[in-house]
């Protein structure tokens, strides 16, 4: 029995009603279950074997935590359409801001809420911390109601993965418009692909990681625009975050 055969449980074993099947019902894909205590190594390994997969027959996965908090996420988003599908042809035909500006505009509104005398950039200490795996997928990160999946979703590009799973908008998370144009352009020049999403929380796999301090501090700052609680409630300065980049084939986001 190979990997995916062995960690994949399909959703016809669990006759209960859970989120993740109405979470595929409202959005129109179909998904695999994935045990909650699959070892990082091995989820890492079936993500990408699914998406060499997927790049050849015509859609692009993404491990998702289902659960309450992400279905209201995308009702909210989809809310004023008649349809998933009309949101969606709204979200992908519309002219992409740019994704410069976006995180720029960003950035700038972050750094006018610092506290005077605080230091955000800070100094690099020298340690490079890559990260080559998905921090969001322990069971003890688990609510009671949510549960890991993968979901094949049927588009050509990876950015357009927000038009069937819309989880932004809400407090300083960026809305679908934002996060399409800023992962488009991240896509085509680092090769980052979303790759988890929970209600909070994105994760990003990399296929081309940051070989420099120099880009990944320019990346970092970039980062603190789309994200700010990554510094503020994570590495605490932005050169801190930069020196994660450096050779990560992972990116984390988590907003409160």
């Amino acid at each position: 029995m190979g990997l995916l055969s062995r960690l994949f449980k399909s959703d016809s074993d669990n006759n209960k009603t859970d989120y993740a099947k109405e979470i595929s019902l409202l959005i129109g894909c179909e998904y695999s279950e994935l045990p909650a205590n699959c070892s990082k190594n091995a989820l890492l390994k079936l993500y990408l074997d699914e998406y060499e997969k997927g790049r050849k027959t015509g859609y692009i996965p993404v491990i998702v935590v289902a659960g309450s908090t992400l279905l209201e996420s995308i009702e909210l988003n989809i809310e004023d359409y008649d349809s998933i599908d009309s949101y969606r042809n709204s979200v992908v035909n519309q002219p992409l801001s740019d994704s410069r500006d976006i995180l720029n505009s960003r950035f700038e509104q972050c750094l006018s809420c610092i506290d005077d005398g605080y230091d955000v950039f800070g100094d690099f200490s020298g340690k490079i911390n890559p990260c080559s795996c998905f921090l969001c997928v322990d069971k003890s990160d688990l609510d009671k109601d949510e549960k890991l999946v993968i979901f094949r979703i049927p588009v050509k590009e990876p950015w357009e993965i927000f038009s069937y799973i819309p989880f932004g908008g809400w407090n300083e998370c960026p809305e679908t418009a934002e996060m399409i144009s800023v992962c488009k352009y991240w896509y085509e020049n680092y090769g980052a692909v979303p790759s988890l999403i929970k209600s909070d929380t994105l994760e990003m796999y990399v296929f081309k990681p940051i070989d420099n301090t120099d880009t990944a501090f320019d990346v970092a700052k970039e980062q603190y625009g789309f994200c700010n609680d990554t510094v503020d409630q994570g590495t605490g300065t932005i050169k801190s975050l930069a020196e994660t980049l450096v050779n990560s084939t992972v990116w984390f986001f988590w907003w409160d």
